[in-house]
């Protein structure tokens, strides 16, 4: 019981420190439980402590990865029929193209958790930094609002592919 209070501890204060309640507002969802938010926030450079496994992060990103694919398919549906099927390398660079603005429209750089001496520039050098952390917070979002799909299709049409 004493353990689960120290980590409770630990994330309040992770969270706080980083200042997430603005970016929960920046997104306009609120988390009910943080760890999806600070999991979701921890850079693949960041070695994994109870609240911040590599493991969970990548989860949460493969999750996001796949909810972002389906709510463009959607999304774009109907114009795809009619125009041809865009090809996949088209299909990635925009793709691309949006999360970089986002992640700056957002801000998410001052978010992130990153192991200490490692900075944003190594970070980004090492791995796609920009979708990593969009698809992870797309996947925690998913699984902190127990699996709502019209939730997360909101955010990604309002907030990610603007």
């Amino acid at each position: 019981m004493n353990k689960m209070i120290q980590s409770k501890n630990a994330l309040t204060k992770m969270y706080e420190e980083k200042g997430l309640i603005d970016f929960e507002k920046s997104i306009e969802y609120r988390f009910k439980d943080k760890t999806f938010l600070i999991k979701a926030l921890s850079h693949m450079s960041k070695k994994g402590s109870s609240l911040t496994s590599k493991t969970e992060n990548k989860k949460l990103g493969l999750i996001g990865d796949k909810l972002i694919d389906l709510v463009n398919y959607i999304d774009r549906y109907d114009i795809e029929i009619t125009q041809g099927l865009m090809d996949n390398s088209r299909q990635s660079k925009t793709k691309n193209e949006d999360f970089k603005q986002c992640f700056d429209r957002l801000g998410l750089e001052k978010y992130l958790f990153l192991d200490p001496g490692t900075s944003i520039d190594t970070a980004k050098n090492g791995k796609n930094v920009t979708s990593d952390t969009i698809e992870a917070i797309v996947g925690a979002i998913f699984l902190d609002s127990n699996k709502n799909f019209e939730t997360v299709s909101h955010i990604v049409k309002k907030k990610i592919l603007k």
